[in-house]
Order: C-alpha cells, then sequence, then structure tokens
C-alpha cells in the first residue's frame, strides 16, 4: 500500500515537471487573450514550486526572454515571473530589455527586486548611459529604489535634463539615496519650475535619513521654496536636528503673516518636547495678539509643560475674548491645586470671570476638589467655589454647602441651593425640604422647591425618596406641598397615592387641583380606579377631562405593565365617560395598538359615532389587519360590519376600499 503511494506521488512530481516545461515552453507564444491563459499558468507554477527548482525554472524564464522568435507578451510575462524567483543568471539577458521602451519596464522591475545584487544594480546603471529617455524615467526609479549610490554622477546630470519626466526621476531617486555623496548633489541642483515640488521632496525625504549637520543644510535650503509644504517640513524637520535653529523658525512662523506656515509651527509646537521650546514659546507671547495668541495659549496647553502655567494664567485676564477662553481651556489641562487656588483668588475680584470659574471646572483630581470645598468657607470665594462645586459635582460639599444656605447673601443661597440640587441623591433632598420650610421669599422657595425636583429626580429609587419627604407634607407651605404632589406621581408608591388622595380630601382647592393633575401624571396602573372616579365626579369639566386622559395615559403608556385586556378594559371604560372629540379619538388611537379582538368590539361601537365615525373605521381596519393573525373570525367578522356601513350613501370611498380589500385578504369569499 506504501509502496503504491510512494509511486503514486512520483508519478505527480513526474507529470509536474512536464508540465512546467510545457507551460514554459508555451509562454514564449504566448498573446494578450489566448485561451488557455498560459501566461497566468506559468506565474502560478512559479509560485507553487520549490525553492531547489527554481534555478531551472530560471532558465527557461530566461530562454523565453532571449528568444528572438517570442512575442512581446511572453517577455513580458517571463519578466513579471522572473520578479518573484530572478537572481544573477538572468541579469545578462534582462540588461538587453532594459534598452527596450515597452519592455523595459518589465526587465528593470525584475532587475530592482535582486536585492543586493551589484550585477542588477551594473546593469541598470550601464543601461541607464545608453536607453532612450522613456526608459530612462523608470530605470532611474529602479536605481533610487535600491539605494544605488554608484549613479549619483549619472542621475545628478540627468536632474538638469531638459526632459523633465527624466529630470524629475533623477531628482527623486538621489533624495532616496539618502548618502552624502547623494545629499551633497541635491545641494548643488539648481531646480527649474519644472521639477521644484520633486526638488523639495527630495530635500525634505533625504534630509530625513541623515546625521543633525548634514540633514540641517538640507532643511535650510527646503526653506526656501515657496510651497508652505514644504517650509512647514523643514521647519519641523529643523526643530529636531538644530534645536536652537528650528525653534527660532517655529517662533518666527508664529507670529509671521503666513497663516499655512503659522498653522504648521502651532502644530509642531504642540508635539514637539523640551523645555527650550516652553521657554521660547512663553517668551514670544508677549509679543502676540489677537488668533496667534489664542493658538499658541492652545499649543501651551497642549504640550502639557507646567513650566508655561504662570503665563498661560495671566492670559486668563486677556481683553480678547478668544484668548481668555484658550487660556482657561489651557489651565483645565495644566493646572493643578495651587493654579485653582490662583484662580479662585482672580474670580473672586473680577466681575466677568466666566472664563475663570469654567476654567475652575476643568481642572482634574480630588486636590483642586478639595481646595474649591475649602473655599465656601471664604466669604470672598464662596460665591465662585459654590460655581464650581455645582459644575464639579463635588459629593464632599455637602456639609459646606447646608452652612451656605443658611448665608444673607441670595447669590450665595442660591447657588448652595442649584449645587444641591445638582449634587441630587438621598443625602441632598432631606435638607433641602428643611430649607424650604424655613425660607419666606417665593422667588427663593421655587428656587429651593425647583433644587428639590433635580435632586429627586437624579435618585433611581424614586419610592426611597418619597419617603424622605413626605413627612415635610403636613407641615410645608402651598407652594412645597405642590411640589410634594407632583413627585408623588414620579415616585407611585402606595404612600404617595395616599398623599395625592388626601389633598383630593383636603378642602383646599389648589391642593385638589394639584393632586389631579399628579394622579393624572402617574408612572403606574395604581391610580387608575382613581381617575376613573374623578372623572365621573370632579367639580368642574376641565377637571374631570384631566382625570380621564389620565386614564387614557395610563391604559396607552407602554412603560406600564399592564396587558392587552387590561388596557382595552380601561380604554372601554374611559370611552363610557367620554363626551368631547379630542379624547374619544385619543381612546381610538390607543385601541388601535392593540390588535386584539376586544379592542375590535370597542372600535364598532364608535361607528355609529358621527363624531369620530371616519377615525374609527379607519382604526378598525388597521386592528384588524393586525389582529387577523390570532382573531381571524373576530377581524372578519368586524370588516363585514364596516363594509355594510359603508354601502350607506356619501360613505368615504376610499376607507371601503380598505376595508374591502383587506377583507378579501383575509378570507376570500
Amino acid at each position: 500500500m506504501i509502496r503504491r503511494m510512494l509511486m503514486f506521488v512520483l508519478v505527480l512530481g513526474l507529470a509536474w515537471q512536464v508540465a512546467c516545461a510545457d507551460v514554459f515552453e508555451d509562454l514564449a507564444g504566448y498573446k494578450y487573450g489566448a485561451d488557455p491563459n498560459v501566461a497566468e499558468q506559468a506565474l502560478n507554477a512559479v509560485i507553487a514550486a520549490k525553492d531547489a527548482e527554481h534555478a531551472a525554472i530560471e532558465q527557461k524564464l530566461v530562454a523565453v526572454i532571449s528568444s528572438a522568435k517570442a512575442t512581446q507578451a511572453g517577455k513580458a510575462w517571463a519578466c513579471r515571473c522572473l520578479q518573484l524567483i530572478g537572481n544573477d543568471a538572468s541579469v545578462p539577458a534582462l540588461s538587453v530589455l532594459l534598452q527596450d521602451e515597452i519592455l523595459s519596464d518589465y526587465a528593470r522591475l525584475a532587475l530592482q527586486r535582486m536585492v543586493g545584487s551589484k550585477a542588477a544594480s551594473a546593469a541598470l546603471l550601464n543601461a541607464l548611459k545608453k536607453a532612450p529617455a522613456k526608459a530612462q524615467v523608470g530605470i532611474l526609479a529602479s536605481l533610487g529604489e535600491i539605494r544605488a549610490s554608484d549613479a549619483v554622477k549619472e542621475m545628478s546630470a540627468l536632474a538638469n535634463s531638459n526632459d523633465a519626466a527624466v529630470a524629475i526621476s533623477a531628482i527623486t531617486a538621489l533624495g532616496k539615496i539618502g548618502d552624502s555623496e547623494s545629499s551633497n548633489a541635491l545641494l548643488k541642483i539648481q531646480p527649474k519650475e519644472t521639477t521644484k515640488q520633486a526638488y523639495f521632496d527630495a530635500l525634505i525625504q533625504s534630509a530625513g535619513t541623515k546625521g543633525n549637520n548634514a540633514a540641517a543644510s538640507l532643511y535650510e535650503k527646503a526653506l526656501a521654496s515657496d510651497s508652505s509644504q514644504h517650509r512647514v517640513a523643514a521647519m519641523v524637520g529643523m526643530a529636531a536636528v538644530n534645536p536652537d535653529k528650528g525653534i527660532e523658525i517655529l517662533v518666527a512662523a508664529i507670529g509671521g503673516d503666513d497663516r499655512k506656515m503659522k498653522k504648521g509651527a502651532l502644530t509642531a509646537a504642540a508635539n514637539i518636547p523640551g523645555d527650550k521650546l516652553t521657554s521660547a514659546l512663553v517668551k514670544s507671547l508677549g509679543g502676540l495678539k489677537g488668533a496667534a495668541k489664542a493658538g499658541l495659549v492652545e499649543v501651551l496647553g497642549a504640550r502639557g509643560d507646567r513650566a508655561a502655567l504662570p503665563a498661560v494664567l495671566s492670559s486668563l485676564g486677556d481683553e480678547d475674548k478668544a484668548v481668555s477662553a484658550a487660556a482657561g481651556r489651557a489651565v483645565a489641562k495644566l493646572g493643578d491645586a495651587a493654579a485653582a487656588k490662583q484662580l479662585l483668588g482672580m474670580a473672586a475680584g473680577s466681575q466677568d470671570n466666566a472664563e475663570l470659574v469654567k476654567a475652575l471646572t476643568m481642572i482634574p483630581g480630588k486636590e483642586v476638589d478639595a481646595v474649591l470645598v475649602a473655599a465656601l468657607a471664604d466669604k470672598k470665594q464662596r460665591a465662585v467655589a459654590l460655581v464650581a462645586v455645582s459644575e464639579r459635582g463635588i459629593a464632599e460639599a455637602r456639609p459646606q454647602l447646608l452652612i451656605c444656605l443658611k448665608d444673607g447673601d441670595p447669590v450665595v443661597q442660591e447657588a448652595a441651593l442649584k449645587a444641591l440640587g445638582t449634587l441630587g441623591g438621598v443625602e441632598s433632598i432631606s435638607p433641602l425640604m428643611a430649607a424650604v420650610a424655613g425660607i419666606k421669599d417665593e422667588g427663593m422657595q421655587a428656587k429651593a422647591l425647583d433644587a428639590v425636583g433635580r435632586a429627586f429626580a437624579s435618585e433611581s429609587d424614586k419610592g426611597k425618596a418619597f419617603e424622605l419627604i413626605r413627612p415635610s407634607y403636613d407641615k410645608a407651605p402651598l407652594k412645597a406641598k405642590q411640589k410634594i404632589l407632583e413627585l408623588a406621581a414620579l415616585a407611585g408608591t402606595p404612600n404617595a397615592l395616599a398623599c395625592a388622595e388626601a389633598a383630593l380630601k383636603s378642602g383646599n382647592e389648589t391642593l385638589y387641583d394639584s393632586a389631579l393633575r399628579s394622579l393624572a401624571s402617574w408612572q403606574n396602573e395604581k391610580a387608575a380606579d382613581t381617575l376613573l372616579a374623578l372623572a365621573k365626579s370632579a367639580p368642574s369639566e376641565t377637571q374631570r377631562i384631566v382625570a380621564l386622559r389620565g386614564v387614557i395615559n395610563i391604559a396607552n403608556h407602554r412603560h406600564i405593565r399592564l396587558n392587552d385586556q387590561q388596557r382595552v378594559a380601561l380604554l372601554k371604560s374611559a370611552g363610557e365617560l367620554a363626551k368631547r372629540r379630542d379624547e374619544k379619538r385619543q381612546i381610538i388611537g390607543a385601541l388601535q395598538q392593540r390588535g386584539t379582538e376586544a379592542s375590535l368590539a370597542v372600535l364598532l361601537g364608535y361607528l355609529s359615532d358621527k363624531e369620530v365615525a371616519k377615525d374609527a373605521g379607519n382604526a378598525l381596519v388597521s386592528t384588524a389587519d393586525r389582529a387577523q393573525r390570532h382573531h381571524k373570525k373576530a377581524s372578519v367578522k368586524a370588516l363585514d360590519t364596516l363594509i355594510q356601513k359603508l354601502e350607506a350613501p356619501g360613505s368615504d370611498a376610499n376607507l371601503k376600499k380598505r376595508a374591502t380589500d383587506l377583507r378579501k385578504r383575509i378570507q376570500p369569499k
């Protein structure tokens, strides 16, 4: 068995060799578009061949490109194959093709892939001297790719060629070689208008491979370019190889009139590290104004060097708002606790302190939080610190905030209320409610109640939060009671419901109305029975409408946990009390969402109501379409009833067509 397998493998190997031989022989006669595609077969054979087989295949490919009878297409594909496996053995044959305007590119690419081959490099260089201009362009590119330093002399001569394509290729190749000889050659070239772009590209590329002194010379020449792109690249490069000179150029560009250089210099300055540059940038800051100053301040922040912090802080008071705003953002990146103390002092002594306060809110760190909390005890800095504490959400500030609530300054009181409301949580709710009871001024009381509402809203356990404010209800002023009733709807607990129902019986019309509106916005189904009763018995028509809409809201609220049967039952009860078209339409719209047999039955009842018959008919068709999968009989029956009613003169033709089409689709007669 093993012997048979070995024989099979041997036969396959021999067959492959024969196939390869045939393929490479056939390649000599290949023409584009021929079927079978011999060129593709040859390439696949080269890819599949083992290393030991490469030399033999190379000889077959050399035979193709050397044959006078081989087609141009065959030779081109043979060169492509040699790109993969070619060696010194194929150099002589490839060299001949370098003089051919069409095949030159195929041949040079094969030679170019022979990394480290002196024979390949010599072949390219020899061909360069004899090849036509069109072929020279490609040969120069290959010499550049293999970093052929022995070709610098010829490249330098061709860099001044009257053929722009040849000159550009020569200059580009010099830039890629990157040794001292090629760099010196570049420095001596006087580019023509047609070669300037390539020349300055080559200077920048060559400089990137040099030591400091040689690179500086190349960058300096590139700075003479009339292209901002090259000048910016040279400026950045110079800063890396010759910091003193580079910094001088950067600073000059930032203060200069060239917008592109200014932008490039600022971008570079933000990313180049070093104390020297920071110092130079800070020194230049005083001589700048407007956008240039704002841009540099922004850069100082981006650099993250705290040595620039004093200069940035001094810019916070700049009369130019853009500069001041940039300084605020920079302080946020550079600032620390010491900077926060300085900012507090500056902001406390300034009426126009919005940017200063904003900067305080942005400096990270617990140490800064501690500075701000401590400042709450300082009467001069308290108002500023309160705003920052609120914006930063410093929970540790609560005890000090409660003290601030008793401050005689209404500005401080208001800021403390806002801060406590922003901090939220159960820790803020009780103190805020206590403060409400002691505030006599109606405007301040309203702000305190607003803070209670915000603190309540931020608490995830609304039931727990309500239990903290419920004990305050009986002795609370009227406005506070109204607020508590408003929050009761969000809590939705039995105690919250009891509070609202007690307010209905209080005899106070204002509280009655507040309790009713609270129940109408209740967040669960527990208020439904009370609302239905109020929809029948509330003192005024307006109040009965509010109660009825509350029932509809509960029935249609997707977050309230009721099943379809319960929702339809509620809507049916609401419908029995609805007198106005608006509420009837709301009920019809809610029923349309259900898609049940019960909702179809309720909708049928509205077909006799002239005010909403058309709305009910459209809703019934949509509901029947939704319900027919599970309630086919009921859907068909409802549609039949609707179609029968639409037989009357003057009926809606479009509605009748919708109903009839759906009826046929559900159950064709």
